[in-house]
């Protein structure tokens, strides 16, 4: 209603002012008066007709319009909480993000020293089979040495033996064979007697 009422204000002060204001200006002229009534009763017509379209239009346009207003503002709530929920999903999103990022990293790092520590150990069972190598080259070649200075002192002492038998065959003779068996019992009589 107090929407209504500025419209017929509108409407109705120039019409009174033109209805007045024809009278004057008709006598002064000599023209026949506009007739006051004519516009008097247009003006009532279309207060008759601004009132009906206001009682017929009025409440279902504004039941209308604030069905409208309604839906548009359930519809912009609906909107903002969707867009808080996108916003607060991406806020998630990011943070497991940041968690994965932050993870990822733990375990780079982890996987780094656990590579680092299983490389140290390699290199310290390769250095132990390296050093037990080593050793077993080394005995192998002590032993093989100490076999071979054995053969070679056991045939170095054949040939002296053989030599020593030539040369002493060559100078001894049956006397001197003699007395080396009687000094021979002699060292053997002591050794029994001690």
């Amino acid at each position: 209603m107090k929407r209504v009422i500025p419209v017929l204000l509108m409407v109705m002060v120039p019409a009174v002012v033109l209805a007045a204001g024809g009278e004057h200006g008709a006598h002064a002229e000599g023209h026949h008066a506009f007739p006051t009534t004519y516009v008097v009763s247009l003006v009532l017509n279309f207060l008759a007709f601004v009132g009906i379209l206001y009682a017929v239009v009025y409440k279902k346009a504004d039941a209308f319009f604030t069905q409208r207003h309604e839906e548009i503002k359930a519809k912009l709530e609906r909107l903002q909480r969707a867009e808080a929920e996108a916003n607060e999903k991406i806020r998630e999103y990011g943070d497991k993000l940041k968690e994965l990022s932050t993870e990822g990293e733990k375990i780079m790092e982890q996987y780094r020293v656990e590579a680092a520590e299983e490389r140290t150990k390699i290199i310290a069972r390769a250095e132990e089979t390296a050093a037990r190598i080593k050793n077993d080259a080394e005995r192998t070649l002590n032993n093989e040495l100490s076999r071979v200075k054995a053969e070679l002192r056991q045939e170095a002492a054949a040939e002296i033996i053989k030599q020593a038998e030539s040369i002493l065959k060559d100078r001894i003779n049956d006397e001197d064979r003699q007395r080396l068996v009687r000094q021979s019992l002699d060292d053997l009589k002591e050794v029994a007697n001690v």
